[in-house]
């Protein structure tokens, strides 16, 4: 069985916290990165490990990267607050041998949404980077959505990170307003602008790809109501990119209002 420390990012996660970290009793260390929680989600951390440690958000990707560096030993399990290990997964975890010739392990992701498991709308399979030897690769240092990449082979295990992210239609649309603040003010910084093409056809596009193409009908009314939010998070991202240019020209006239 591999070496593995658990790289936990967190903040605000008492409702989750617990389920996650009992699900990485396999693990050899815990680390929680916090970047500020006002709740109960330190103290009830505590109870699973020592390593809760805080550092100010600075994005997701460099949260990560600063808290492997906490970590000692190679092998990183990197987990959000809001996701738990399933049975079937840390089996095949637990089944890996010392001597495994890969340096990373894509894992396959469920989410629980309005009542039910999605097994479509492009939320399922969803298999992503999050078991690695870190002496082979790191996340990426994007606000949101980090990346991790590795440089060597990888492989596919069995089984499901399962996914609790949204409480509610509200706390969904929620964090759909702060993921496209963040995402439009990081692209604005890169040199993206908006497109006003994009800004109307990306969105219906979107919906038709989750509801129809990915086969989000056959997840009920709450299919549907992935493939409306997405394609709202789809304008929402043009949206406020053109909101900060419009702001930007109202500060190079010397109006602030």
């Amino acid at each position: 069985m591999l070496d593995i420390s658990a790289v936990v990012l967190s903040y605000n996660e008492e409702l989750n916290i617990a389920r996650c970290l009992s699900s990485l009793d396999f693990c050899r260390e815990i680390v929680v990165v916090d970047s500020g929680s006002t709740d109960k989600t330190n103290k009830i951390a505590a109870n699973f490990t020592e390593k809760v440690l805080y550092h100010p958000i600075e994005g997701h990707g460099a949260q990560l990267n600063w808290g492997i560096e906490q970590t000692t030993n190679d092998w990183i399990l990197s987990l959000d607050a809001d996701e738990e290990i399933s049975v079937q997964l840390k089996k095949s975890i637990k089944d890996i041998a010392s001597n495994s010739p890969f340096v990373g392990y894509h894992l396959n992701r469920k989410t629980f949404y309005l009542g039910r498991w999605i097994e479509h709308s492009g939320w399922y399979p969803q298999y992503i980077l999050r078991l690695f030897n870190k002496n082979y690769g790191c996340s990426n240092q994007a606000a949101i959505h980090k990346s991790i990449s590795v440089k060597g082979e990888t492989d596919r295990l069995e089984g499901d990170i399962l996914h609790y992210s949204y409480r509610s239609l509200s706390h969904h649309l929620a964090k759909i307003n702060d993921y496209t603040s963040s995402i439009a003010a990081e692209r604005y910084g890169n040199g993206r602008r908006f497109n006003l093409l994009k800004g109307i056809f990306a969105p219906p596009a979107e919906f038709l790809k989750k509801y129809i193409i990915q086969r989000g009908f056959l997840d009920g009314f709450p299919g549907f109501a992935v493939a409306v939010t997405s394609a709202a998070y789809s304008f929402m991202k043009q949206a406020k990119l053109y909101e900060i240019s419009l702001n930007e020209k109202k500060v190079e006239n010397g109006n602030d209002n």
